[in-house]
C-alpha cells in the first residue's frame, strides 16, 4: 500500500493479538511509506506475535522524521540536469523550471506527493533530449500543448501513472514519433474529457444547468 505518516500508538492496544498463522497471519505493515520510530506501545506486541512480524521493511520506521522535502527552485542558471526521481518530494512542479533552458534531463518520477498540473513553462525546455519523466506522481489536468515543443526529445518521455485527463494535444504527435521510450497513457484518463473525470468523482454536475440560468453560486 502507500500509507504515510507515523504509526498510531493506539495499535499497541491489540494485546490479544498473536498472529501465529504462517500462511496469512502476522502483523504486517511492510512496503508502505510510514516514518518516525515504531511506537513503544506497538513494539511491545512483537514479543507475542510468533510469526509474521513485518513492520519496518520498506518503511522509514527507524527514526526517520516524517518530513518530506519540497522541490528546490533556486538552482544555478547553467543547470543541465534535474533528477529528483523517487525522493518523496511534495508540492507542485515549480514554474521556475522553465527558466533553466540548458536542461537536457528533467526527472521527477515516482514522487506521489507531487500534485497540481504540468506547468506550461516546461515547454520552453527545448534542449531536453535524454529524459523527461513526470510519471508516478499525482498530477492532474490536461497535458499542455506547449509540451509538444520539446523538439530535441529522443530517449524517454514518461507521464504515466498520474491523474491526467483530456485529449492528447496534436502537437504531441511528432514528438511521439521521435522518442524511443514513450508512455503517457498508463494510469491516466487521457481521451476522456476532464469534466467527465470530475463527474466520476461525484463532483457537482455543473454541466446540467437550465438554459435560462442567470447565476451560479458555488461559494458553499
Amino acid at each position: 500500500n502507500s500509507f504515510t505518516g507515523p504509526m498510531p500508538t493506539e495499535l499497541g492496544r491489540m494485546t490479544s493479538f498473536v498472529g501465529n498463522n504462517e500462511s496469512w497471519g502476522g502483523f504486517r505493515f511492510y512496503s508502505n511509506k510510514l516514518c518516525d520510530d515504531v511506537p513503544t506501545q506497538v513494539q511491545s506486541l512483537s514479543s507475542q506475535v510468533t510469526s509474521g512480524w513485518l513492520v519496518t521493511t520498506g518503511n522509514e520506521l527507524l527514526g526517520s522524521p516524517c518530513t518530506w522535502p519540497a522541490i528546490p527552485t533556486a538552482l544555478p542558471s547553467d543547470t543541465s540536469a534535474i533528477d529528483y526521481d523517487d525522493l518523496a518530494m511534495t508540492g507542485t512542479i515549480p514554474t521556475e523550471f522553465g527558466q533553466y533552458t540548458l536542461l537536457t534531463t528533467l526527472k521527477l518520477g515516482n514522487n506521489d506527493g507531487l500534485t497540481g498540473t504540468i506547468p506550461t513553462e516546461l515547454g520552453a525546455l527545448f534542449l531536453i533530449d535524454t529524459g523527461f519523466d513526470l510519471s508516478g506522481c499525482a498530477l492532474t489536468g490536461t497535458i499542455p500543448t506547449q509540451i509538444g515543443g520539446l523538439e530535441s526529445m529522443k530517449e524517454s518521455f514518461h507521464l504515466g501513472t498520474n491523474r491526467l485527463c483530456g485529449y492528447i494535444p496534436t502537437q504531441m504527435a511528432e514528438l511521439s514519433n521521435s522518442v524511443s521510450d514513450w508512455d503517457i497513457s498508463t494510469g491516466n484518463s487521457l481521451g476522456t474529457p476532464c469534466c467527465e473525470v470530475l463527474a466520476s468523482l461525484n463532483c457537482l454536475p455543473i454541466t446540467a444547468l437550465p438554459t435560462n440560468q442567470t447565476a451560479l453560486d458555488l461559494s458553499s
